[in-house]
């Protein structure tokens, strides 16, 4: 059964969502699809005990609506439809295979309202997370200096495993910030640091 299949078009790029519930022993898997050019660009997932169909179809609704939230937010501003987000999503797995030695995720998102724009192995939440650890420290900063802008933060957790966080430096495109998660036992922290960083941030301002 599908529900709510819809088309949406943004500035010059069309978008099909997509609401399905499927049924799979006993299991329903309620899913919102954002497609361009054919290729899925981002995806909302839930499953589900099985349901009455009256619910379901709630639960769809629901997930409809985040769907059309994230392109509502991708696209608030009047030269966010020039983002061209199969080509960064192409860019970002081609430097991975290349260069990313050590890097688990890639994150491109909003600093202003953490809705994930593309990456690599990307997290739904992990945008919105980083957006509001962003906000913070970054306050802080002005606090200590309102002259200095924050380039990008190092968080370690366990295992040898960092997030770093910062900003693509491009004017016409401010808002969008990286996260990025790595393993310092497969690279060095130097190497990443001065090579590994630096390159990413040049390929996706090159690629914006």
């Amino acid at each position: 059964m599908n529900l709510l299949n819809h088309n949406i078009r943004i500035k010059d790029i069309v978008y099909h969502i997509q609401t399905e519930v499927i049924n799979r022993n006993l299991v329903n898997i309620v899913s919102s699809l954002i497609y361009q050019d054919g290729e899925i660009i981002w995806s909302n997932k839930n499953v589900l005990a099985l349901l009455p169909e009256n619910d379901l179809e709630i639960k769809a609704k629901e997930f409809h609506k985040d769907a059309i939230n994230h392109l509502k937010n991708i696209f608030k501003d009047k030269n966010e439809y020039k983002v061209n987000i199969l080509k960064l999503q192409k860019v970002i797995k081609e430097f991975k295979e290349k260069h990313g030695k050590g890097v688990f995720s890639i994150e491109l998102f909003r600093n202003d309202n953490g809705s994930l724009i593309t990456g690599y192995n990307t997290n739904q939440f992990a945008g919105h997370i980083y957006s509001d650890i962003y906000k913070n420290i970054n306050k802080n900063v002005k606090v200590l200096d309102p002259n200095e802008e924050l380039r990008y933060y190092f968080i370690q957790l366990d295992k040898g495993r960092s997030i770093v966080i910062g900003d693509i430096e491009c004017d016409k495109y401010n808002y969008i910030s990286y996260g990025i998660l790595v393993n310092f036992e497969n690279i060095t922290f130097a190497m990443f640091l001065n090579l590994i960083l630096p390159k990413f941030i040049e390929t996706i301002e090159k690629n914006l």
